[in-house]
């Protein structure tokens, strides 16, 4: 009777936990950015929708610490600056999958990202899935 309460326990204190790189694979695209100058903020309000429909979530980091994010909760940055242990400043584009699918240092318009996304097979499926309920 007794794991009957631990279980949603172990389960509540689990889910609320920061998250890691890897709790965000096949939930999430990210979009994580080192050591921009630009703030993305203005980013996340004019372009939210597009950012919801392709599932990308952003997190900006500026001197090894979480600046700015469109992600309501907490991460382990530390999960995340592995990625970017090797770079000053740049940016990696990961996949459902997990996979790095691009990377460069400088930060092109989002709509470059954006067609990177939607070439990408399964986002493919999900423009052919959203047109056929649509």
């Amino acid at each position: 009777m007794w794991h009957l309460i631990l279980i949603p326990l172990f389960l509540s204190i689990y889910s609320d936990r920061p998250k890691t790189l890897e709790d965000f694979r096949w939930e999430n695209r990210l979009l994580i950015v080192f050591d921009q100058p630009d703030s993305l903020k203005n980013l996340f309000e004019k372009q939210k929708e597009a950012l919801e429909e392709r599932r990308l979530l952003v997190f900006h980091f500026k001197n090894r610490k979480l600046a700015e994010s469109n992600f309501p909760g907490e991460v382990q940055a530390e999960s995340f600056l592995k990625l970017g242990s090797n770079e000053k400043k740049g940016w990696f584009l990961i996949g459902l999958d997990g996979g790095v699918k691009r990377k460069e240092e400088i930060l092109p318009p989002l709509e470059s990202i954006f067609a990177t996304i939607d070439a990408m097979p399964m986002r493919q499926s999900e423009i052919r899935k959203k047109r056929g309920s649509g």
